[in-house]
């Protein structure tokens, strides 16, 4: 996710706060996670491939919630296993 992920701090469910809290960012990113809510996706695509960056983003946070626990990192990929997995996907370079 080449924009990132952005956050947005505990507001009451369905407040004006977490509305305005989430119009401040969500033009700039793909993914928000609402503290304590859960995760918000964007797409000007479609809905599923809003929900395939969902379950993008929710495996990644799986896997680096893994390696902590086994206290490693997660390394980010290298330029050839980038190309390696946009040619053998049919993916944009962008997306990964």
């Amino acid at each position: 996710m080449p924009e990132g992920i952005d956050f947005v701090p505990y507001q009451l469910t369905s407040s004006d706060q977490l509305m305005q809290k989430t119009k401040d960012v969500i033009g700039e990113h793909t993914a928000i996670v609402w503290e304590r809510h859960g995760l918000i996706i964007t797409s000007n695509q479609s809905l599923f491939a809003a929900l395939d960056m969902l379950e993008y983003v929710e495996s990644t946070a799986i896997s680096e919630y893994l390696n902590k626990l086994a206290g490693k990192r997660a390394q980010k990929l290298t330029d050839p296993e980038v190309e390696e997995i946009t040619s053998v996907f049919g993916l944009r370079k962008d997306f990964i």
